[in-house]
């Protein structure tokens, strides 16, 4: 029984022109260095696989439903990264964190009833300063947010509003805004500006069990 639903990766494209290049994974990218950013990558891959069967192992005694693990790079702006999960009734589910690989500044992370953008979200559970570490949260702390939530504003009745429970919920990882960082390069008599592209990911993995 698989209820966990993952959102198409969006593509990241970086363009560059002239002597603009770009820089991933904290390794300068150039002609010479090459072998250097596919040990880098394959460390930073190595290092979510890590934190996936971490995640999992975290899960007992609920069962396994399903691991997400989301990539990001910062920008000079704040933005975030959304991953939807699904769930059943007579069901509470388990969602274990891992931020192990998150390499530079430290994220948020926000959980919501409603996606980006929808009016009138309830916000289930956040935990700020989100770096290396792990930490976990169960749908069952927050269906009880969320009917306390409703109540305040709904005219059903108190035993109606006791059965409600969240069918989705949505992970929102709120990732800061930083500063532009450029290496030069002088060579030749040529000057080369990379632009560092940092990566960082955090895993999630949900597991479930019946009420």
């Amino acid at each position: 029984m698989k209820t966990f639903k993952l959102p198409i990766l969006i593509l990241l494209a970086f363009f560059m022109s002239g002597n603009l290049q770009a820089q991933l994974i904290g390794g300068k990218k150039n002609a010479d260095n090459g072998a250097a950013e596919m040990d880098a990558k394959a460390a930073f891959d190595a290092g979510i696989q890590e934190g996936r069967i971490a995640a999992r192992k975290r899960l007992k005694p609920y069962k396994y439903d399903g691991t997400k693990s989301t990539r990001f790079n910062y920008k000079t702006y704040t933005h975030a990264k959304e991953v939807e999960v699904l769930t059943i009734e007579k069901t509470d589910y388990k969602f274990c964190f891992d931020g192990n690989m998150i390499k530079s500044d430290n994220i948020s992370v926000e959980i919501y009833d409603k996606p980006i953008g929808a009016p009138g979200r309830t916000l289930l559970f956040q935990k700020e300063d989100v770096g290396p570490g792990e930490f976990e949260v169960s749908l069952e702390e927050m269906n009880e947010i969320f009917r306390a939530e409703k109540a305040k504003t709904t005219s059903l009745k108190p035993e109606i509003v006791a059965q409600m429970r969240l069918k989705k919920v949505y992970v929102d990882y709120i990732i800061p805004a930083v500063d532009r960082e450029v290496s030069l390069n002088v060579e030749d008599g040529n000057q080369d500006q990379t632009t560092i592209i940092q990566f960082s990911a955090v895993v999630l993995a949900v597991g479930y069990k019946f009420m």
